[in-house]
């Protein structure tokens, strides 16, 4: 059995996909969360699911300027969508006097907080809670093909 097809038979013993329901893929650019994304995008015929790739922007290293691109790139190539939310966590972490990491995985807090805790289906990367909450609870309604978002651009 291929990566493809494991990933297939876990995803449909876990009750991870229903057919024709929206999917958020929090990709960090990585190859660990790139592989789960070519490997949705492979799935997503099969299962008629809609795939949104969605990167945040932490504001902690130069790079991620790059993998904003890059990420956006490797949706677009696999015919999913694509949403970016930019993030100042060390801003965050010092107001909130905590770490960064662990601001960078519950998100702000407060009367503003976006509402936590999420559970996001696919998380790969550390960070991802913060990635993807607004996408996740909107992904089938508001991120549309062109559409944007005050915290960033959707790319269809």
């Amino acid at each position: 059995m291929n990566l493809v097809d494991r990933v297939d038979a876990y995803g449909r013993q876990h009750g991870l996909w229903q057919p024709g329901r929206a999917l958020v893929v929090a990709c960090s650019g990585g190859p660990d969360s790139l592989a789960l994304l070519d490997i949705l995008s492979r799935l997503a015929p099969l299962y008629r699911l809609t795939l949104t790739a969605c990167y945040v922007h932490h504001g902690i290293r130069r790079a991620a300027d790059e993998e904003v691109s890059l990420v956006r790139r490797e949706a677009v190539r696999r015919h999913c969508g694509f949403a970016w939310q930019y993030v100042d966590v060390p801003a965050l972490a010092r107001r909130e006097k905590a770490s960064e990491e662990a601001v960078g995985r519950r998100g702000p807090a407060g009367p503003n907080a976006l509402p936590w805790p999420i559970t996001p289906m696919i998380r790969p990367k550390r960070y991802c809670s913060i990635s993807c909450a607004a996408a996740a609870s909107t992904a089938s309604a508001a991120w549309r093909p062109g559409g944007a978002t005050s915290s960033g651009r959707c790319l269809w």
